[in-house]
């Protein structure tokens, strides 16, 4: 979740060219530029799964919009390379091999769109990533 004050949110560049269509709140909280911010990691709820969840290229929008946005915010000396570094590879074993487990390696029913997958993920982790991510696969699969 995301939340602001209305008074931030009239000083945020909020016109289209500034958000992104995919990550509309995260563009609004890159665009900040605020001196403090809280995070809060805890879950308050469990969320329940949806089926058909999807319609759009999830490892597009990860590996290549999202983190794309963040090496921006490294250029303009938002965010350190170490963060940048950190969120990326955090990202990589919390998020990108999940989903791939569950819509590329698995079909769970997610209708998102898998097309170039691989090519996505080998672009922003190397081509190295889809062999790490099939031996993580395998390991878990007899586990």
């Amino acid at each position: 979740a995301f939340s602001i004050w209305k008074e931030q949110l009239r000083n945020i560049p909020h016109s289209p060219d500034d958000v992104n269509n995919m990550f509309p709140h995260t563009s609004l909280l890159f665009n900040a530029n605020c001196d403090n911010y809280i995070i809060d990691n805890t879950n308050y709820i469990d969320n329940i799964n949806v089926e058909k969840k999807g319609g759009y290229n999830i490892f597009y929008n990860f590996c290549i919009l999202y983190l794309n946005m963040l090496d921006n915010l490294v250029k303009n000396n938002e965010i350190t390379k170490n963060t940048f570094l950190y969120i990326k590879y955090n990202m990589f074993f919390k998020f990108i091999i999940p989903w791939y487990y569950k819509t590329i390696y698995t079909n769970q029913g997610f209708t998102f769109d898998p097309s170039n997958a691989d090519e996505n993920i080998n672009k922003k982790y190397g081509p190295l990533s889809i062999p790490l991510i099939m031996v993580t696969l395998f390991y878990k699969k007899e586990t």
